[in-house]
């Protein structure tokens, strides 16, 4: 809550539901203090996938943030995993629309082995799982 212009100037409500491996987050947040300080944003969050970081076998996610203030798709990522016994891929691809100050595609993989260390480049806190 802004004191100075009487409202309401930026929230988030999401929630997250699960059954088995299969999983999904939904979410939105609003920005609309001034323009001049912060850009208006009104953005909604969906995840969907199925399995865990260390789940055995095939697990993936996907997740789309489109910005309904500005309109398109501001962010979009999909992260594939399989994992044995020993030793795990992953396989990453993000897409980051923010106009002139951003507008990119990102590949990366990783292969992990079990009470070794990993190889690549997705960082541990980049995870989407």
């Amino acid at each position: 809550y802004d004191p100075v212009l009487h409202r309401l100037t930026a929230g988030s409500l999401g929630g997250s539901f699960r059954y088995g491996k299969i999983f999904a987050y939904g979410g939105h947040d609003f920005e609309r203090g001034d323009p001049l300080l912060e850009p208006h944003a009104n953005l909604v969050h969906a995840t969907v996938g199925y399995g865990s970081s260390s789940g055995l076998g095939p697990n993936v996610v996907w997740t789309v943030v489109p910005d309904l203030h500005n309109g398109g798709l501001q962010y979009t990522a999909m992260q594939a995993t399989y994992n044995t016994d020993c030793c795990g891929i992953i396989v990453e691809w993000r897409r980051y629309s923010l106009g002139a100050a951003r507008d990119e595609n990102a590949w990366r993989a990783e292969i992990n082995f079990a009470n070794v260390g990993s190889v690549g480049n997705i960082k541990k806190k980049e995870r989407m799982f």
